[in-house]
């Protein structure tokens, strides 16, 4: 849900102090943008779920989540956090692209479609 938070505020704020109209241009720029906050903000949680799961068996090298990300911190330094997430960005961005564009194209068309039906009085 905080994706199409970021991507209706940004939206709204491109249009209001910088002029940008509501179009295709528009949409996508904030859904790049809402893909990179999405990447940024669960990245991390990403890196220590992978190694979490593909520790060996037989010599455990995390006891939790929370131990995975002190040890990664401390032996690799916090950026590491974010390792891999170039690869998940390239991943997210059509996913939200082809979903933010799309949903506010159909948003369009429903209100010309509403609007019609009030104008033939059929509401």
């Amino acid at each position: 849900w905080y994706q199409r938070r970021v991507h209706g505020d940004l939206s709204k704020a491109l249009a209001l102090k910088h002029g940008f109209s509501d179009d295709v241009t528009c949409h996508l720029v904030c859904s790049a943008f809402a893909s990179f906050c999405a990447t940024m903000a669960m990245q991390p949680f990403d890196l220590i779920a992978s190694r979490m799961m593909n520790q060996p068996l037989d010599k455990t090298l995390y006891k939790s989540p929370i131990d995975c990300a002190r040890n990664v911190i401390k032996h690799e330094g916090w950026l590491a956090l974010y390792k891999g997430g170039l690869s998940n960005y390239s991943r997210m961005l059509p996913q939200y692209t082809l979903t933010f564009v799309i949903f506010e194209q159909l948003k369009k068309l429903n209100f010309k479609f509403q609007q019609r039906k009030v104008g033939a009085g059929i509401i």
